[in-house]
This record gives structure tokens, sequence and C-alpha cells, in this order.
């Protein structure tokens, strides 16, 4: 019964993290090894721009009473956030489809403290482009460093 119910217990995690468009895909990653959480942007332009803002953290109600107000909210780490001496997919696939749309067929990372987010907003860190670190790559770049992006200091 006790390794019935881990079994189940194990599908059902699979389940979360399982995205079947993705399946024998390889992803790009972001590979964070400092000892603060980093977010990131991921551009073809040389500079942050206004379209996509990074958040801190996003929120979102988790259980609802029957007139539907909000009885209880969750508040989530978003996709941009990398934490210290992790990694996490960026959920992009690897290949030169990254670079479709980048002219000069280079792609930017962006890498912006959380402690920025926290004090500044998003129109004033892409007008002051207070990003802490720009890497550039190519797709021979991506290929040769198998398609990890290391952040580090």
């Amino acid at each position: 019964m006790k390794k019935m119910l881990i079994i189940l217990l194990l599908l059902l995690l699979y389940g979360c993290f399982y995205d079947p468009h993705l399946r024998g895909k390889k992803l790009l990653y972001i590979h964070n090894c400092t000892d603060s959480a980093v977010y990131y942007e991921i551009s073809c332009l040389d500079s942050l721009t206004l379209d996509r803002p990074s958040f801190l953290f996003s929120s979102y109600c988790e259980d609802y009473d029957r007139y539907g107000n909000c009885l209880r909210k969750r508040i989530s780490s978003p996709s941009d956030r990398v934490n210290a001496y992790s990694c996490r997919h960026t959920g992009i696939v690897a290949d030169e489809s990254i670079l479709r749309d980048c002219e000069d067929k280079q792609i930017r990372f962006f890498f912006i403290k959380e402690s920025t987010l926290r004090d500044y907003t998003w129109d004033e860190i892409c007008a002051k482009q207070m990003y802490e670190k720009k890497l550039i790559y190519t797709i021979e770049d991506l290929i040769s460093n198998d398609w990890a992006i290391v952040y580090e200091n």
C-alpha cells in the first residue's frame, strides 16, 4: 500500500512538470552561480524595453467563496526568476528558431538583481538600463555552451 501511494505521488508530480509539447526537445537553461536571485530578460534588442516587464512575484487567487470573492491568495515566483546557486529552464526550445527574429543573428540575455526590481519601477529600470549584466550569444555560442547560459559575478 505504501509503495502504491509513493508511485501515485510521483505520477502526480511528474504530471505537474511534464509538458507533452516539449517531449524529447532540448531546452535553453539559465544557471545562476551567484548568492542571490536574479531575473532575466531575453531579447534581440540591445537594450531593455517596456514590452514585457519583470515582477518580483506573481499572485493569483487560490480559493473563492460562493460569491466569487477571493478567500486565499497564493504568491509564486515568476518564470523569469532564477534562485541563487540554481538553474531554471526558460521554456524555450533549444534550436535555431530562437534567433529567427534577431536581425543581427545575436540574442541578448539581460540579468537584473532582485534588489533592483524591489527598489525601482520597470519604467526606471528600462530608462536607465539598470541591468547587472548583459550577455550576447550567436547560435554557434549557444550550441558550444550546450544551450546553457551561465550568470556569474
